[in-house]
This record gives C-alpha cells, sequence and structure tokens, in this order.
C-alpha cells in the first residue's frame, strides 16, 4: 500500500509537501530540526524531550558556529521564558495541527479519516484496524521569517491554518512575539517501517566526526549526501569513526553494543549500573538513572514488568552482570546525543546493566555478542554485521555477529535482536512518556 501524502506547515501556514523529511530538514540549512515518532499518527512519543533537544541545539550553536539564533535567545531572555518553553509553546499546537491535518486528509487506508484529537500536546487513539499506522514528524526551527534568511510559506499552498495551530492560551503569553520560524512535517510512515520490524542488519564504518557533532543542524542533511551516496545498497546504515577504530555513531542513529566483560557475574544494582570499574563506565548508568530516570520504587515495578515478556522471549533468564553496553555519548565524545539513546541508557540503568560511554572499539570486537542502531523512528534495530572501511591505510575487517541460537548471550547478529537487545527495547518502552 503506497505511503499516504504528508502535511506541511511553516508557521502555521498549510505549504506544499516536500519531497521527504531530509528534503524539508534540507529547506532551512541553519536551522535546527528534531524527528519523532507519533503512534497512530496520535500523540508524540517523548514530546517534551524533543523539545528539550531542540532548545538545547539551538544554544549549542549559537556558541560553536555564527549565533544564528542570537535574536531568540535575547528575548527570552528579555522575557523571563525559557527557551525550551517558548520552542514548546510555538511548535507544540503547530504539530498538533498537522497531526490532525494528516488523519483527517490522508488516512494511511486512503481517503479522509475522523480525527481522535491527540498530537503533541494531547492524548489520542494509536490507531487500529489493519490501515493502522506510525507517522513521522519532522520539526524544523530557524530564524524567524522577518529576518528574510528563513524560507517563506509556498505562495500556492492552501490558506493558513492559523486558527489549528495558534498556541493553546496559557502558552501565548510565553510565545508571543518570540522571533523564531516553525516548520513542521507530518508523514505516514510505511507498514512495519525499516528497524521497526525485528530485522537484523549490516553496518558499515567509515568517515569522521562530523561538524558541530553536539547538535541535530539542518547543514548536516547536506553534508552526510556523499557517505549516504557511498553506502552499499546491502547497508542500512553508515557509522561514523573518531579517526581510530573508534566507532561513533551512525548518520542518523546512535550505535550501541553489548560486549561481554571479563570476570563476569559479578552483580550490579537495579538502576544503579554498580559493580562496574572505571570511571566511564560506572558513571554511565548512574548519569542517566539522574537525567530523568524513574524513581527506585517505579523501577523495581517496571522491572518485574519487563522481565517477564523478555524472559519468554529468550530461552532462560539473562545474566547482565556478563555484559556491558558500549556507546559514544556525552561533552568528551564527538557525538549527538539522542532521545532514544537516552532512553536506552535509563533502560540499562533500570535493568542493572553497566555501561560505558566511550565509542566501542574495533580492538575489543572478540567480546561484542550483540549490536543495534537506534532512532526515535527505527527503534532499536539489531546488527548481523559491522563492516570497519577506513578511509586511510588502517587494515578493514568484518565482524558476524553471533546468531541467537549459538552465543553466549543468546546472540543478536542471526536475524533478529539478542536477548539483552530485547530486554533493553521492553523498558525504553515502558520508559516512553506521553501528553496527559
Amino acid at each position: 500500500m503506497a505511503a499516504a501524502p504528508s502535511v506541511a506547515l511553516s508557521d502555521g501556514a498549510r505549504r506544499a509537501p516536500p519531497a521527504g523529511p531530509a528534503a524539508f530538514a534540507a529547506e532551512r540549512p541553519r536551522g535546527v530540526y528534531t524527528s519523532a515518532l507519533a503512534p497512530g499518527g496520535a500523540a508524540v512519543a517523548d514530546w517534551q524531550l524533543h523539545v528539550a533537544r531542540l532548545a538545547g541545539n539551538m544554544e549549542t550553536l549559537n556558541q560553536e558556529r555564527p549565533p544564528s539564533f542570537a535574536p531568540f535567545l535575547q528575548w527570552c531572555r528579555q522575557q523571563g521564558v525559557a527557551a525550551e518553553r517558548a520552542v514548546g509553546a510555538l511548535a507544540g499546537p503547530q504539530v498538533a495541527a498537522a497531526l490532525d491535518l494528516l488523519r483527517r486528509e490522508a488516512a494511511p487506508g486512503g481517503g479522509g479519516g475522523a480525527s481522535d484529537g491527540g498530537g503533541a500536546s494531547g492524548g489520542g487513539s494509536t490507531g487500529s484496524g489493519a490501515d493502522a499506522r506510525d507517522a513521522m514528524v519532522v520539526v524544523v526551527l530557524d530564524k524567524s521569517a522577518h529576518s528574510g534568511e528563513a524560507a517563506a510559506p509556498d505562495a500556492a499552498a492552501a490558506p493558513a491554518v492559523a486558527a489549528a495551530a495558534a498556541p493553546a492560551a496559557g502558552a501565548a503569553g510565553a510565545a508571543a512575539g518570540a522571533p523564531l520560524s516553525v516548520s513542521v512535517l507530518a508523514a505516514w510512515l510505511p507498514a512495519r517501517a525499516g528497524g521497526r520490524a525485528d530485522e537484523a542488519v549490516k553496518v558499515v564504518a567509515r568517515g569522521g566526526p562530523r561538524p558541530w557533532a553536539h547538535a541535530k543542524h539542518c547543514e548536516w542533511v547536506a553534508q552526510r549526501r556523499g557517505l549516504e551516496a557511498f553506502r552499499p545498497a546491502d547497508v542500512a546504515e553508515v557509522v561514523l569513526t573518531d579517526g581510530g577504530d573508534g566507532l561513533l555513531e551512525g548518520l542518523v542513529t546512535n550505535f550501541f553494543v553489548v560486549a561481554e566483560v571479563a570476570g563476569g557475574g559479578r552483580g550490579g544494582g537495579s538502576g544503579g549500573g554498580s559493580g562496574g570499574s572505571g570511571g566511564a563506565r560506572h558513571g554511565a548508568a548512574g548519569a542517566a538513572a539522574s537525567s530523568g530516570g524513574e524513581s527506585g520504587a517505579a523501577e523495581a515495578a517496571a522491572n518485574e514488568e519487563t522481565a517477564g515478556p523478555a524472559a519468554a522471549a529468550a530461552p532462560g533468564l539473562v545474566d547482565l552482570s556478563r555484559f556491558e553496553l558500549q556507546t559514544a555519548c556525552g561533552p568528551g565524545q564527538p557525538v549527538l546525543a539522542g532521545v532514544t539513546q537516552r532512553r536506552v541508557l535509563e533502560a540499562a540503568a533500570a535493568l542493572g546493566l553497566a555501561a560505558r560511554l566511550e565509542a566501542p572499539r574495533g580492538g575489543g570486537r572478540a567480546a561484542w555478542r550483540e549490536a543495534f542502531i537506534a532512532n526515535c523512528i527505527k527503534g532499536l534495530q539489531p546488527v548481523r554485521s559491522v563492516a570497519f572501511w577506513p578511509d586511510g591505510d588502517a587494515p578493514q575487517w568484518e565482524l558476524q555477529l553471533p546468531a541467537p541460537d549459538d552465543a553466549g548471550s543468546g546472540g543478536g547478529g542471526g536475524g533478529g535482536a539478542g536477548p539483552v537487545t530485547r530486554l533493553l527495547r521492553a523498558r525504553v518502552a515502558a520508559l516512553q512518556s506521553w501528553p496527559a
């Protein structure tokens, strides 16, 4: 079934839809953006985390390159309004309006669909029936149109939908007059899109860290095109390297490894990641728990809820003390901190799985038992093969991850997710937040 048309808004005005999400972000090369999942085309998962990242990205870019967001950030200071609150007040209603239009006009089964409410700032049905599917939402922020540098809405587009996209009464005072342009794209995803099906994929590691890596900026869409063009047809993602044997992040995902550690069976504290040696490793789980993690009681309850189906999915219980989760993250690593990456680290902390916030190193690949890539659209997608194709003279290698039935952990390379990945996936789903 072909995907239904998308819905695009620019500052509350309906506009002609772009060729796709990448083209949409590329229209505003000096902007920042985020991509989010709206199950059933209703509420956006972890919306507040996306808002916080958009606001933080503007602050980051203002420090690392010419300050294109200086007028907006100065306006926020003058008004005594937190940038995060202003972003939510401006973007949230437009996301809700775009999703409402998507459900009404572009139901995935064809024809119109009744609105269930929802969007970024309200609950709603996650869809049901054979034609129900998820939607993708892309939000782009740029300096306001009166600066003359932001693209104006298409003159041939439909009339403004200001009544639907205007900020709610409680938020209007927080955002009225803010010098910021907001563009929103909402589009249905193909049924069982990409990594939301449990298909293990191949990734290739090459290329160096990306510019302004700590912000999700629109220029990256153009900067990554060369690596995207290089990617062979059987490769799902290109993972950037640190110039050595460290694997940093994918072009649009974060990269994770589940590695077996020497002297396993050390025990671990639920939610604390205790029992690990090394500051980066010990600090990872603690940092995740302190950055929006659940309370100890809630984590224990969620752990019981998660362990049941996960244990049923894998033969026997998984001894997490034998493993550690490795991913490049934090200010010392040239990577983007993903929304899903944050949830994965919180899940690891809740499960008592030690985590190391450093780039997984090819030199230690003999200990790798599972790997996956993750973002808000794919979820946690298992990796079956990692190929290292450096740009320089370093030797190439390729690692086939163990199949589920012949790995020490149960494996994750043979066509599906391994048991540790499945545990993390289930816990991430339990941790995701939804609008009231």
